[in-house]
């Protein structure tokens, strides 16, 4: 089982930096969260706020 990570800063530099660090490494990001996402398009899910993130369920997020 791949290891699956929730994106903080989604949509900023480090947020791109990890996106791609996790497509090499075969690590699957299950989403992400970032204040200003507004709808854009992204290769994963992305929430603007943990609460909304958390709503989605725990078989897709584990949020601790």
């Amino acid at each position: 089982m791949a290891l699956r990570i929730l994106i903080g800063g989604a949509m900023g530099r480090m947020g791109h930096e990890l996106t791609a660090a996790c497509e090499r490494g075969g690590v699957v990001v299950a989403g992400g969260v970032d204040v200003a996402y507004a709808g854009q398009a992204f290769p994963f899910p992305v929430f603007a706020s943990y609460e909304q993130a958390a709503q989605v369920g725990q078989d897709r997020l584990i949020l601790t």
